[in-house]
């Protein structure tokens, strides 16, 4: 009867390990399944946890997983490896006698259906994991890269901007290198690009110097009678106005100067202590190109705190 058992434990085994399992039958013989017990595994050593998995020990896997991210923080992973390459060939002994143990119970048909499926290999798993560990890499070095490009255009952004204070350092604005400061007895904050033709104007009123019936449509009217008056200012209906971070009323004309066509862009901000009138010329040409520039410099005005 011994030797009966013996013999469909032998044939259950086989079924269970399927390929090397004359190296297993090896490494496990006269062995007890409640006694551990040591022996080599150079794969589980040097491959412990795609070994692990290609013998369809997932829990196993999972858990040498966790190990291998604590071995990663603290330099004692190859403690791990050395460890599963001693008792590999222990734990997959506990793991094949214990689903030998259940296929008992079924018939020979249903038992090696259900050893075939526990045990035996899977290459196709190991695959699948070092391919999805690719991916994920890959992704993670991938938003490291997107993340050091969003770091470096914004450097570069800070670079090709710089800080410019009207003459009376009420307000500050954070205007494109492109633009430079002159000096301007009429204007509070005169900006001014030479290779573009194109004027960047601010002017502070003191709220304190006009009725409260004024607001920023005064001004915008104010500055476009005082242009139009000189210029004969045209409506432009056509093309979309900046992108401002607050609401605020928004004017474009065109307008003919000796041969030159330029447009005339007008906005007035409400600060606590004054308005803000920002005047801004420009090319038609030019006009989509410098949008988003002009916006961020005129969403940047600011009051000047250090006064």
């Amino acid at each position: 009867m011994e030797n009966q058992q013996r013999s469909w434990e032998d044939w259950a085994t086989e079924n269970f390990v399927g390929s090397n399992y004359y190296y297993y039958k090896t490494k496990w013989e006269y062995q007890i399944p409640d006694r551990s017990f040591t022996s080599w595994n150079w794969a589980a050593f040097f491959f412990p946890f795609y070994w692990m998995i290609y013998r369809k020990m997932y829990l196993y896997s999972f858990l040498f997983f966790i190990a291998s991210i604590i071995g990663a923080i603290f330099p004692i992973g190859l403690i791990f490896h050395c460890l599963v390459g001693v008792y590999g060939n222990y734990l997959y002994f506990k793991t094949c006698n214990n689903t030998i143990r259940t296929a008992s119970q079924y018939s020979n048909e249903n038992a090696i259906t259900y050893l075939k499926k526990k045990g035996g290999s899977n290459l196709l798993g190991v695959i699948l994991t070092i391919v999805s560990i690719f991916v994920v890499t890959g992704m993670i070095f991938l938003g490291i890269i997107l993340l050091a490009d969003d770091s470096d255009t914004s450097s570069v952004s800070n670079q090709n901007t710089y800080d410019a204070i009207s003459l009376n350092k009420d307000i500050i604005v954070t205007a494109p290198n492109s633009y430079e400061q002159e000096t301007d007895d009429t204007n509070d904050l005169y900006l001014y690009d030479e290779i573009k033709s194109s004027e960047l104007i601010f002017n502070v009123y003191y709220k304190d110097d006009y009725q409260d019936t004024v607001n920023e449509q005064y001004f915008i009217d104010l500055i476009k009678d005082y242009f139009d008056s000189k210029y004969s200012l045209s409506p432009v209906n056509n093309k979309e106005m900046l992108t401002l971070d607050h609401q605020a009323p928004q004017t474009l004309y065109s307008t003919t100067i000796g041969t030159n066509i330029l447009y005339f862009y007008f906005t007035c901000e409400k600060f606590d202590k004054y308005y803000v009138l920002t005047t801004f010329t420009i090319r038609p040409s030019d006009w989509n190109r410098v949008r988003e520039e002009i916006s961020d410099a005129i969403s940047s005005v600011r009051p000047n705190d250090s006064i």
